[in-house]
């Protein structure tokens, strides 16, 4: 496992995409109710962003939509997030 690779969080029953995003070199977490404070990006279906809301301790990372898009699409979506706030000032 890379030390430095990005850590993303990903609903347990997204299996397929949790599969892709440790293919690409990210670190996968289970995305519940207390997220790690270095969670880079985090990945939901659609049906469960409320529980995003609901967490009080949730970081400031982006929240992709996997609803409608296919595992390669899930991780283009997570590096082009990741890269455009790596590009912020």
């Amino acid at each position: 496992m890379d030390h430095n690779a990005p850590v993303v969080a990903v609903d347990r029953h997204l299996t397929p995409y949790r599969d892709a995003l440790a293919a690409a070199g990210f670190v996968v977490v289970p995305a519940d109710g207390s997220l790690r404070a270095d969670v880079a990006a985090v990945v939901v279906d659609g049906m469960d962003d409320q529980l995003l809301g609901e967490a009080s301790d949730t970081p400031s990372a982006p929240v992709i939509n996997a609803a409608g898009r296919t595992a390669a699409e899930v991780v283009d979506a997570v590096r082009a997030r990741l890269r455009r706030a790596d590009d912020r000032p």
